[in-house]
């Protein structure tokens, strides 16, 4: 590869999304500076770490049925404590011989879309 094509690397620091790749146990093998910038931790922090036990165990439930990925809306927190709502959406990673690597996870910042309650409306005086 020439020095002018860019890396699968160097591309995924540019995505505006938080990005890790998982291997089959759940351990972080990846995390882009987006996903540093949104969740607050490290990329040295997050690699060797596990995924939290009920993710793991949602993506793979999900993607054991036959569905190509992964997606929920819910809150997440980040380092600080504080909340954010976010969509994750999860896809499997195989080799070109087809046995399964792990997963690509991207985790996209929602707040601006968090969902608002119906207003409840008065009742009319009797």
């Amino acid at each position: 590869m020439s020095e002018s094509q860019p890396t699968l690397a160097s591309e995924l620091e540019h995505v505006g999304d938080a990005i890790l790749m998982i291997d089959t146990s759940g351990t972080v093998q990846t995390w882009t500076p987006e996903a540093e910038r949104l969740l607050g931790y490290s990329a040295s922090e997050a690699i060797g770490q596990p995924l939290t036990e009920r993710h793991l165990a949602e993506i793979q439930e999900v993607l054991a049925t036959g569905e190509d990925r992964y997606e929920v809306t819910e809150w997440w927190v980040r380092r600080d404590g504080s909340r954010f709502w976010a969509q994750v959406t999860a896809r499997p990673v195989v080799d070109l011989c087809g046995p399964l690597q792990g997963y690509a996870v991207m985790v996209r910042e929602l707040s601006d879309q968090i969902p608002t309650p119906a207003p409840v409306l008065a009742e009319p005086a009797s």
